[in-house]
């Protein structure tokens, strides 16, 4: 029992597909006019990592759940709602990002 205590505990949030498309991401890309002038460009996408402490409360012997995976438009969503593979990550401008996540992620 200690051991899955312990694997509850560093939970740092739900193994849900809500919580898992709450995860952002950010990059940075810059570029420069080779001198000091330099824009910055910043991207964001839901992480397409699964959480360590997600894969071993779904592996200890005294659990049975189902994790999300993250499909198409890289949204989580519950593994039983589809059968297809899927794609890779996609990255968005904040503003995208908002919008995508408003229109379609699974509520």
């Amino acid at each position: 029992m200690d051991s899955l205590t312990n694997v509850i505990i560093h939970l740092p949030h739900e193994c849900t597909s809500k919580s898992l498309n709450a995860q952002i991401q950010r990059r940075v890309e810059r570029s420069c006019d080779g001198g000091k002038n330099c824009d910055y460009s910043y991207y964001y996408r839901i992480s397409p990592k699964m959480p360590q402490s997600c894969i071993d409360l779904k592996n200890h012997e005294w659990t049975r759940i189902e994790l999300p995976i993250q499909y198409g438009n890289n949204n989580w969503v519950e593994g039983s709602q589809y059968s297809h593979p899927p794609l890779p990550p996609i990255w968005f401008l904040k503003d995208d990002l908002e919008k995508f996540k408003s229109k379609q992620m699974p509520r």
